[in-house]
């Protein structure tokens, strides 16, 4: 699911095989829903193939990220794979780290959008704290009545949780 390229390095593909059999341990010994996971993470974030080497490492970064949010959080594996499947393009392109995005869709489940609605919940957050100018004009005045600028809510130069923060002073509206 990833490339052909992969086979030529076999430091890589042992690699990733390892990693492969590590998050399996924690889907029940399912090796093809853990491939089938960490496939899924690093296509929807676009990691470069180029350096299967380099690839193998951010796998198990992932890898990582995504055991510890299923063991500490509410979403299973399965959960998360499929939320990334609606959210990490859009996660990627709207600068939120891989780790945010699996904190989102922890926060995101246990509020109770499991799975592929969380991922649509979260798409559609960054959708709208992207559009700037593109927001209803009622909205618009809402956020400038609050003194939160439209522009600090699309800088991919802040984190997510640094964005979502600025609308703190809507909470009880």
């Amino acid at each position: 699911q990833l490339s052909p390229e992969i086979a030529k390095v076999p430091q890589a593909l042992k690699g990733m095989g390892d990693n492969v059999a590590i998050l399996s341990k924690m889907m029940g010994g399912n090796a093809t829903a853990a491939a089938e996971t960490l496939t899924t993470a690093m296509n929807q974030y676009g990691v470069s193939l180029d350096d299967p080497m380099k690839a193998t490492e951010e796998m198990r970064k992932m890898m990582n990220i995504m055991a510890a949010a299923a063991k500490e959080g509410s979403a299973e594996l399965p959960q998360i794979k499929a939320a990334l499947e609606q959210a990490g393009m859009a996660a990627k392109g709207a600068g939120v780290s891989f780790s945010e995005t699996n904190a989102a869709i922890q926060v995101l489940d246990k509020a109770g959008k499991k799975g592929s609605e969380g991922g649509v919940a979260l798409r559609n957050i960054m959708a709208i704290l992207s559009k700037e100018r593109f927001l209803p004009q009622d909205v618009q005045d809402e956020l400038k009545g609050a003194r939160i600028k439209i522009a600090d809510l699309a800088d991919t130069s802040k984190s997510f949780s640094e964005r979502l923060a600025l609308l703190k002073p809507l909470l009880n509206d």
